[in-house]
């Protein structure tokens, strides 16, 4: 095979390289939850498990856009699909695990809808589970008015810049004005992933091949 031939088969296998051109977001579930700064009565689980939405999403598979967009409203109903606090515990901070070590950029709430709801928080984020060396994300505020009837929520997105973690801290700083409790419905996060296209073949391919076939004519004449 002469040297024309070998170039323009590496140029082709170039052009049919898979190459990341973009980023789709996808809906992650927590696989777990606890509260670390006191007990609770009610159980954590509803909160992470679907349980009082609308619309079910596949974790990891479900696109956050679209989903978000069908309006899914979660029905917050006290230990069976949502969560409230003991007495006198207005605020709370939680942990939550992802199940693995992922890129996450979003976060979803289902809140409240009086004034026990969340309004201030803080997320952290870190590689371990006991948040050894944590990392801050931001300090953000919930709308507790995302409501459609007294107890139907619909979802609060927050973005922030994709950070690597495995498990997230989710510190509650203030309420909508209850003294006493907080609560919230349904926690969810978005994955960032990278999505690949697959020129055949690429236009790198293409050119580099059109060029050698020039110069290989102009040799000939």
């Amino acid at each position: 095979m002469n040297r024309f031939a070998l170039l323009s088969a590496f140029l082709l296998i170039l052009g049919a390289v898979a190459v990341p051109s973009a980023h789709a977001i996808t809906m992650l579930q927590p696989v777990g939850i606890s509260k670390v700064d006191g007990g609770h009565s009610a159980p954590l689980t509803p909160v992470i498990d679907q349980s009082g939405l609308s619309i079910g999403y596949t974790s990891g598979v479900t696109d956050l856009a679209s989903y978000l967009a069908a309006n899914p409203e979660h029905l917050s109903v006290p230990g069976v699909s949502g969560f409230f606090s003991n007495f006198r515990d207005p605020l709370g901070t939680y942990d939550l695990d992802l199940g693995g070590l992922f890129d996450v950029s979003r976060f979803v709430l289902w809140n409240d809808n009086d004034n026990n709801a969340v309004v201030g928080f803080n997320l952290f984020a870190d590689d371990n589970a006991g948040f050894v060396s944590p990392t801050l994300i931001g300090a953000f505020t919930a709308d507790p008015t995302l409501s459609i009837s007294p107890d139907l929520m619909l979802p609060d997105l927050f973005s922030f810049a994709p950070v690597e973690a495995s498990h997230i801290r989710f510190e509650i700083t203030s309420n909508n004005g209850s003294g006493f409790f907080h609560a919230f419905g349904e926690i969810a996060f978005g994955r960032e992933e990278a999505v690949v296209d697959v020129p055949v073949p690429g236009s790198l391919a293409l050119l580099g091949i059109g060029g050698l076939a020039l110069l290989r004519r102009r040799r000939v004449c």
